[in-house]
């Protein structure tokens, strides 16, 4: 619901909801159809367009507006099938951590978790599934990145702050907490996609 206020409020999504194309075809089919329906009054003498067009007339175009507003709600996700495939991408905005099912998080190619020396931020992804689930202490994150990664190709690269050993593009590492969450860590997935939601 906190999304839904913070989302309103902002100029993107007012340009959505009424500006756009879709928006303004909806607002004319609607208004043309409510229309329709004043003629046909008219015609049966149930109601009168000479008498009261004025104020039909702004009746006619705030219902087509409520109409087209409660069809352009802020979305909060978007999911697309994948063309001769058997699954589907979906997109949402929500706690990641409250999602059920396995989580991705995306780290650099060393695999750091250090948040004391503010190497990582406390208010990352890494940070926040550090605090939630492991009190702060990636001393046993960082035990099972090394176990996970224990025959994983790398490169010792002596000038990264933090951990040297730098992995491949693609490298999972599997970090399990009290068996309330399974957690992958994804080294760098795609560097050249990347992903923007205005809110």
């Amino acid at each position: 619901m906190k999304y839904f206020f913070e989302s309103i409020r902002t100029r993107a999504y007012w340009r959505y909801a009424l500006f756009s194309s879709e928006a303004v075809g909806k607002f004319s089919g609607v208004l043309g159809i409510l229309y329709l329906c004043v003629d046909l009054a008219d015609a049966f003498n149930v109601y009168k367009k000479d008498k009261y067009s004025y104020y039909g007339l702004i009746l006619l175009i705030l219902l087509a507006l409520a109409y087209v507003l409660s069809t352009r709600r802020p979305l909060s996700r978007v999911s697309y099938k994948i063309l001769q495939k058997d699954f589907a991408v979906e997109v949402l905005i929500g706690d990641l951590f409250n999602i059920p099912g396995e989580i991705i998080i995306s780290t650099s190619s060393t695999f750091d978790t250090d948040m004391s020396s503010g190497l990582i931020s406390a208010g990352s992804l890494q940070g926040q599934l550090a605090t939630k689930y492991f009190n702060g202490q990636t001393d046993e994150i960082d035990r099972q990145i090394k176990l996970s990664l224990d025959n994983d190709p790398f490169v010792f690269n002596d000038k990264r702050p933090g951990n040297k050993n730098e992995y491949p593009i693609g490298t999972v590492a599997r970090v399990t907490s009290h068996g309330k969450i399974s957690t992958s860590w994804l080294c760098r997935i795609w560097t050249k996609v990347k992903m923007h939601i205005l809110t």
